[in-house]
């Protein structure tokens, strides 16, 4: 009995103690925790959560696109997607390395909010809002861009830019040579002596995800695509098949 009773009693002193601070549940550290009891001495390898913006808010993209100046650059024959003696119609996007898996992100973006869209195979994009793709009409410019991965003033402004946040992961490594998130962030074309110029700001994370191009520049072309094109990538190209 005597036991019995001494622990009630401290039972009822540690209710009182915590009774005396009070700390809402809301994901926020109050200041009644007071000092930390372990900080973390080893960097880990699933990403900082850092970055601008709300994690939490589809609508907010974490940051300007059209301040993105890095990216991914391209010098593409023209007569190599068919000579296209005006505009053509192209579009962006980025995949997982078997290109079974597709993220929210294209390029012109999609409505904030939207979901990554999962096997590009069954891909609809007459069911989102707006046009996942853009018409490109190539301005020519006398001094070709350099091909260093960074946007040349040469590019002028941005033809489409990004509207919907990457689910692949907002990238925080500061590194030249590597990445810990995807994403689209601009597009820039340009034409100099019968060679397209494209530049996508943005990055890939550095696990094999995968950025895909299409231009559709004759007549018909593929609205849904096929699977009896070229081997590319181990056969990827056609695992879009399917893709509308």
């Amino acid at each position: 009995m005597r036991a019995n009773r001494v622990l009630a009693a401290a039972g009822l002193a540690m209710s009182a103690t915590f009774a005396q601070a009070q700390i809402t549940v809301d994901g926020q550290k109050d200041a009644a925790y007071g000092a930390a009891l372990y900080v973390a001495q080893n960097p880990t390898q699933f990403g900082d959560a850092v970055g601008g913006g709300d994690p939490c808010d589809p609508n907010d993209l974490g940051g300007d696109p059209a301040a993105v100046t890095t990216g991914m650059e391209f010098a593409i024959p023209l007569a190599s997607i068919g000579s296209p003696g005006g505009s053509f119609k192209m579009m962006a996007m980025i995949t997982s390395g078997g290109y079974d898996d597709m993220s929210n992100q294209v390029i012109p973006g999609m409505p904030a909010g939207t979901p990554g869209q999962g096997a590009p195979a069954a891909t609809d994009f007459n069911t989102v809002a707006g046009q996942q793709w853009v018409e490109i009409t190539p301005v020519s410019v006398g001094t070709a861009p350099t091909l260093d991965g960074t946007l040349d003033s040469s590019y002028g402004a941005a033809i489409a830019l990004q509207t919907n946040r990457s689910s692949y992961g907002d990238n925080s490594d500061p590194a030249p040579d590597s990445a810990n998130g995807s994403e689209l962030d601009g597009l820039y074309v340009v034409e100099n002596g019968g060679t397209l110029f494209v530049f996508i700001s943005g990055v890939l994370e550095s696990n094999f995800n995968k950025l895909s191009i299409l231009f559709d520049t004759e007549g018909g072309g593929q609205n849904t695509m096929a699977g009896d094109n070229p081997d590319v990538d181990f056969n990827g190209l056609n695992n879009l098949a399917g893709l509308t």
